[in-house]
């Protein structure tokens, strides 16, 4: 990764703000939010917090995180977002980025641990938060990588191009707090994916793979949880993604413990229950290591 200079939005970052935003995003944000965001103005006329990635080098914006302290539940947009006792407020990210010449390096990540030490520091934040839209599967794998909850799918959340979309909410908590309805049973690490294509089974190996390194879900109550909430056609995913995100993981955090697994000449998974804690995979799935990604909001 480049040598980069961690600063606040400056006035003169207007146009190159606006320019990496039409860029990376698919809303289109009217004058008075650029306007706005560089004088550090967020919703609700409060204060807006912000880090910018500056190539020390090219001084060009490499990537940059914009957040805000809302209220809760008064200003928050979801009210259901934290167990009781609650706090008074919630961090959320407006919107995230890095620019195309600075991805696949952990820029992304970087920005979002900064942000999560802003949200910890204060101790009335309970959570660091935000939406995403449902088909940025990338943006998704980042999240769940850095350790953000999986809450809930919110319909027609966002809108453009004359058409509705659904957005996914994600909260990493701080502070002591937690996410509403924490139990031990895999509904609390999985959510409800119930919606979600075999496209998105990475982002469910990623959830599985979280609920094991708890220690509090088992392989076998996961693998049966997902043959009971999928789709025969949702199951159909890619054993390379489950052997790089499922199997090594597993093996590394949980020493010892017993992973049936069925070598199988096919390379896909299908919905015939081979058993509460049987995985099949394909042998040459073993080598494949996708690469990490990094996305924006």
């Amino acid at each position: 990764m480049g040598d980069f200079l961690f600063r606040s939005v400056h006035p003169n970052d207007r146009d190159e703000m606006k320019a990496l935003h039409e860029e990376f995003f698919p809303i289109r944000y009217n004058d008075s939010f650029y306007n706005e965001m560089v004088q550090g103005v967020g919703m609700h006329g409060g204060k807006l917090l912000s880090i910018v990635a500056e190539d020390r080098e090219t001084g060009r914006i490499a990537g940059f995180a914009l957040f805000q302290m809302l209220k809760y539940p008064d200003q928050a947009e979801d009210s259901n977002l934290f167990a009781y006792p609650y706090p008074q407020y919630g961090c959320y990210i407006l919107t995230l980025g890095v620019a195309p010449a600075y991805r696949m390096h952990g820029l992304a990540s970087t920005l979002l641990s900064k942000c999560k030490d802003v949200a910890a520091s204060d101790p009335k934040c309970g959570a660091l938060y935000l939406h995403v839209i449902h088909y940025n599967a990338a943006a998704i794998k980042l999240y769940t990588k850095n350790q953000f909850h999986f809450l809930r799918s919110m319909p027609d959340f966002y809108f453009f191009n004359e058409t509705y979309f659904p957005a996914y909410l994600f909260a990493f908590y701080v502070n002591n707090h937690h996410a509403p309805g924490t139990s031990s049973g895999p509904e609390s690490f999985f959510g409800v994916f119930s919606d979600w294509t075999a496209r998105s089974w990475e982002i469910v190996s990623e959830a599985v793979t979280q609920a094991l390194f708890t220690s509090t879900v088992s392989i076998a109550d996961a693998t049966r949880w997902i043959y009971q909430q999928f789709s025969p056609e949702a199951v159909a995913v890619s054993v390379a993604q489950i052997s790089h995100h499922w199997l090594p993981t597993t093996a590394a955090l949980l020493p010892g413990a017993e992973i049936p697994i069925e070598v199988a000449s096919s390379s896909r998974i299908y919905p015939a229950d081979p058993g509460p804690s049987a995985v099949a995979i394909d042998r040459d799935a073993l080598a494949s290591t996708p690469a990490d990604g990094e996305m924006k909001v």
